[in-house]
């Protein structure tokens, strides 16, 4: 067996592809694996000399069982095989003309008159070998040889429905309008695939078909598909569409199990996105959302609904927040600033009619959501009733739990095995994204990749890059074909293709090369992440504290998950550094400046409105009352003195606060003066141990008054510095000394990293410090600093590292 990508393996079938005997070996083996019902097959995809599985991700740690059943199962269809009567469908084509555009060429090609090209295309029984590429697309064994002819040196992005074409040594009917890289040569009216019938496809692998040339009125109707009709009485119209976008439709978490048919998976670009949309107005994750590309619509609300907001950012609605609109209200989103895909989900989830299982729009094939097809001005959308009650709208999340992709994006690469294309080469060069780009696949653009391949059609999945014959890569999305004949240059990793879905034309594409393992293990991380803001919302709505370490069923998977990484990120704010409202979202606990060293009334205000707003840990950050200096220098202070200004500052904060105060954190001097020196330590610890029981400090890693804090009663939250520089002796180089303050984007990521998942440092002198921190800190006043943050959140959700207030380990 062999992997394919980090989802899929194949089961290869001895024998000549496409032969007879090979043909209907394949479809004995898909037929058994599907008979065997194995929990971890998500989808089997029998192609002319392998049969394809693919399984679900979370079954990776069981990979090795799998595989032993499945080869069990190959093992006992060969010699048990019996053949079936074969199914023989004729079909009537019209050639040449409008019809075949690309038939003089190929009678050139091939050195043959018309007449003599129709006789031999129709002159004898094919096999189908294969369904695949697009729904009900047979792939026909049997071409006479002196018919084969190269495909297209760059693919046509639309062949119309209903087209009869030749691809090398292969011949078929495009059964709906789809991109393609055949030379179309007639055209029949047959319809290949049927949603509404118990097998969707009119062919199945070892059926076989004959053309004959059509004369009159010989073609067949096509009766229309997808249209749109009420499933749900207790539904209601929700919105109409005044202006539709540039692509906006349907769609859920897709509909898999029917890749033998054709169809692919499809479903959400973006599935994570759509998902937790869903979840902020108390859907359930695979409800049917909008998909909006680059321009959003305008919609009226035709009553009250809850709605929100996730992936792409759009102007005309505030993202990752459940948002009460009001009947009569306009809601026009307007250009995407940034990302390529946005996802608006409705309270009830939108109510069209399951086709197949899922209310996703298969572009291609003209079924599922709206018609089969975008949203058009005038479209009535029907929203199902909502399970949840009216919300809070003071909170939301952090965007950067889903980071958005750069403009030049590293994507991670899995080369195949064996590998067809000499592509080690690929990890040097940069690739642009074409405009002609979409739910198919990314069209990349630069350096040629230089390839050969057999031609011979196999299965591909999301996250397969093909080549076609003019070498510039295609990375395939959500509504990718099933089936493609294309040499591979490698597969991108599953949790990679969030990303991809949100590039946008003219962005940047690095691959770099990643194991299958660890793909896997990047896959299951952004898991967990899924299954704690899963937690996290689930909190909001029934009105929780989130307990430490809570597990939840991720929104994309079915199993549980253990507990994930996770740390406190804190930045100080309230010091008048304007941009309080950028840096606020991006971490889970502030320490607001209360009248020493910086803050005055309203700040404080504001800053408390901002905290309740993206519901972060709020704290106190008491400093020496001196403005001039920043609160930076260690003044001479009396142990009584110190402790009466710490709890007169924090009083001052309290006061303003609509809720109790979440810890306390000294500043600067005082900061330090504090946690060396026991004596001050003690007579402030006291204070706030009388004052506020319980309270958690946060003291620096390593310091003397932990000691002396837990002896009072209070809680400790030991803490790092991602933007300072460290001595030998533990303690931060001070602000005066060169190299002190970092400001590297990617060397603060990395320590970031670092601390969570190793728990040390490096000083400034080489040394290994060791520093097992409850929580990180960044400075807020630098002028840098929100770009620093994203950085550090960007790295920690592509490790799986969770951002969440500390529980205090001391």
């Amino acid at each position: 067996m062999q992997l394919l990508g980090d989802a899929a393996l194949t089961i290869p079938v001895s024998g000549q592809a496409g032969s007879a005997s090979t043909t209907a070996a394949v479809r004995a083996l898909a037929e058994a694996i599907h008979a065997a019902a194995l929990a971890d097959v998500v989808d089997i995809v029998p192609s002319p000399d392998r049969v394809t599985v693919c399984y679900d991700l979370a079954a990776a740690g069981r990979l090795d069982e799998l595989q032993a059943s499945l080869a069990a199962i190959a093992s006992d269809a060969a010699p048990h095989r019996k053949d079936h009567a074969a199914t023989v469908h004729e079909i009537p084509v019209s050639y040449g003309g409008d019809a075949g555009p690309d038939l003089d060429e190929v009678c050139r090609e091939c050195g043959l008159d018309r007449d003599t090209l129709i006789r031999r295309h129709t002159g004898g029984d094919y096999l189908v070998t294969a369904v695949g590429f697009t729904p009900g697309f047979a792939y026909l064994g049997g071409l006479d040889p002196s018919l084969t002819t190269p495909r297209r040196a760059t693919p046509r992005t639309r062949v119309p429905a209903g087209s009869v074409g030749i691809g090398g040594a292969q011949t078929g009917v495009y059964p709906f309008a789809s991109p393609g890289g055949w030379q179309i040569i007639g055209h029949t009216d047959v319809q290949f695939f049927d949603p509404e019938a118990d097998h969707p496809a009119l062919c199945r692998v070892g059926d076989r078909l004959r053309f004959v040339e059509a004369r009159g009125n010989a073609n067949l109707p096509r009766p229309p598909l997808g249209e749109a009709r009420a499933t749900d009485r207790s539904s209601r119209h929700g919105l109409t569409v005044l202006s539709p976008g540039l692509m906006t439709t349907v769609q859920d978490l897709g509909r898999p199990g029917y890749r033998a048919c054709g169809v692919t998976p499809g479903g959400a670009a973006d599935a994570a996105a759509a998902a937790v949309a869903n979840l902020l107005v108390g859907n359930p994750p695979g409800a049917a959302v909008l998909e909006l590309t680059l321009a959003g619509p305008a919609v009226r609300c035709e009553r009250d609904l809850r709605v929100a907001l996730t992936g792409a950012t759009f102007p005309g609605l505030a993202g990752w927040r459940p948002i009460e609109l009001a009947a009569g209200s306009t809601l026009t989103l307007g250009h995407a600033t940034h990302g390529c895909r946005g996802y608006l989900a409705i309270a009830g989830g939108i109510d069209v009619p399951a086709v197949l299982g899922s209310r996703s729009t298969h572009l291609a094939a003209g079924f599922g959501g709206l018609a089969g097809r975008p949203l058009q001005p005038g479209d009535r959308l029907m929203i199902g009733t909502e399970r949840t009650p009216a919300t809070d709208p003071h909170w939301s999340l952090a965007p950067d739990l889903l980071p958005l992709p750069a403009p030049s994006a590293r994507l991670r690469l899995i080369l195949p095995e064996p590998t067809a294309v000499a592509s080690s080469n690929c990890f040097t060069r940069t690739y642009r994204v074409s405009s002609q780009s979409d739910r198919m696949g990314l069209r990349l653009t630069g350096a040629a990749i230089e390839h050969h391949g057999d031609g011979i059609s196999r299965a591909v999945v999301p996250g397969t890059v093909q080549l076609p014959p003019d070498g510039q890569p295609i990375l395939l999305l959500a509504d990718s074909q099933t089936i493609g004949g294309y040499p591979v240059l490698g597969h991108v990793a599953s949790a990679d293709l969030r990303l991809a879905a949100q590039l946008r034309p003219g962005d940047e594409v690095v691959f770099e090369p990643v194991s299958r393992a660890k793909a896997q293990a990047a896959w299951q991380r952004q898991q967990e992440l899924l299954a704690d803001i899963a937690a996290r919302i689930e909190a909001r709505w029934s009105h929780r504290l989130l307990p430490p370490h809570a597990q939840m069923t991720s929104p994309l998977m079915t199993r549980s998950m253990s507990p994930p990484r996770s740390i406190d990120l804190n930045c100080d704010v309230g010091e008048a550094a304007g941009h309080d409202d950028s840096l606020i979202p991006l971490v889970s606990s502030i320490n607001i400046a209360c009248g020493g060293h910086a803050g005055d009334t309203a700040t404080m205000l504001a800053t408390l409105q901002l905290a309740q707003l993206h519901g972060v840990a709020v704290g106190g950050h008491p400093g020496h009352p001196d403005r001039q200096h920043f609160g930076r220098r260690q003044l001479t202070i009396a142990a009584g003195d110190a402790a009466r200004l710490v709890c007169e500052q924090l009083e001052t904060l309290e006061t303003l606060a609509t809720c109790p105060l979440d810890h306390v954190k000294l500043h600067g001097g005082l900061y330090h003066q504090v946690a060396y020196d026991r004596e001050l330590a003690a007579a402030v610890c006291s204070s706030l141990a009388r004052s506020w029981p319980g309270m958690r400090i946060v003291l620096p890693v390593g310091a003397p008054a932990i000691a002396v804090a837990i002896a009072h009663g209070l809680r400790v939250s030991r803490e790092a510095f991602l933007d300072r520089a460290y001595d030998d002796d533990g303690r931060l180089v001070p602000r005066s000394e060169p190299g002190s303050v970092l400001s590297d984007a990617r060397e603060v990521a990395e320590r970031a990293v670092q601390l969570v998942t190793e728990g040390r440092l490096r000083s400034r002198s080489g040394r290994d410090l060791p520093l097992v921190s409850d929580t990180l800190c960044l400075h807020g006043d630098g002028p840098g600093a929100v770009a620093l943050l994203r950085a550090v959140r960007r790295v920690f959700a592509e490790e799986g590292i969770l951002v969440r207030p500390s529980a205090a380990s001391a």
